[in-house]
C-alpha cells in the first residue's frame, strides 16, 4: 500500500478524557500515537475552534486545511468587496466580515506543536486560556482531526446539545429517525 492510502485510512476516533500536567503537556492516547505514525511528523498544528475548544491536525491534514481556509478567505473577500458598506449596517456585509474573520483566525492563531519522545504535546498557556481550558480535558477524535475541549466546557456544551435534540425526541420517533 503506499504512503497517501495509508495516510488516508489514519483516523483519531473515540472520546476519552484526560489531565494536563503542571507543565500543560497533554500525553496522548497511545490509539492517537499510533494513528500518527502513519504520517511521518511529529508536529501537528493546533489551532482555535470556536469559542470554548482547540482543533489539532497532523501537518499534512492541516496544510489541506489551511488551503480550503484560504480559497474560502478568497471567494469570501472577492464578495466582500462586491457589497457596497456606506451605510454601515448592510447585514450581508456584516455577516461575510464576521465568516472572514473566523477564518483568518483559524489561520493566524493557528501554532505548531511537536509531539515529544513520551508522546505528549505542550498546549500553550495562551491557548488553553483563550478556549478555557484548565486541568481536566476531553479528547474528541473526528477523523482527520481530533479536538481539545476543557472538561467544564464540554459538558455544559452536551448539556446545551441535549436540550435542543430532547426538544424533537417525539417528532423523530414518530418518523423513525435517529
Amino acid at each position: 500500500m503506499d504512503k497517501a492510502a495509508t495516510v488516508a485510512k489514519a483516523r483519531f476516533r473515540e472520546r476519552s478524557e484526560h489531565c494536563l500536567d503542571d507543565k500543560g503537556r497533554l500525553n496522548l492516547p497511545s490509539r492517537f500515537r499510533e494513528q500518527l505514525r502513519f504520517y511521518d511528523s511529529e508536529t501537528l498544528m493546533i489551532s482555535i475552534w470556536g469559542r470554548d475548544h482547540l482543533r489539532v491536525y497532523p501537518l499534512a491534514d492541516w496544510e489541506e486545511m489551511e488551503t480550503e481556509l484560504e480559497d474560502k478567505w478568497a471567494t469570501l473577500s472577492e464578495r466582500l468587496d462586491s457589497i457596497s458598506d456606506e451605510d454601515g449596517d448592510d447585514t450581508e456585509f456584516i455577516k461575510l466580515s464576521r465568516q472572514l474573520e473566523k477564518i483568518k483566525a483559524r489561520i493566524y492563531e493557528v501554532i505548531e506543536c511537536q509531539i515529544d519522545k513520551q508522546g505528549r504535546i505542550l498546549l500553550p498557556q495562551q491557548r488553553r486560556e483563550q478556549v478555557s481550558i484548565r486541568k481536566d480535558i476531553v479528547l474528541v477524535g473526528l477523523g482527520k482531526f481530533f479536538e481539545l475541549w476543557g472538561k467544564e466546557n464540554w459538558d455544559a456544551g452536551r448539556e446545551r446539545l441535549a436540550a435542543i435534540t430532547g426538544k424533537n425526541d417525539d417528532i423523530r420517533a414518530a418518523l423513525g429517525v435517529l
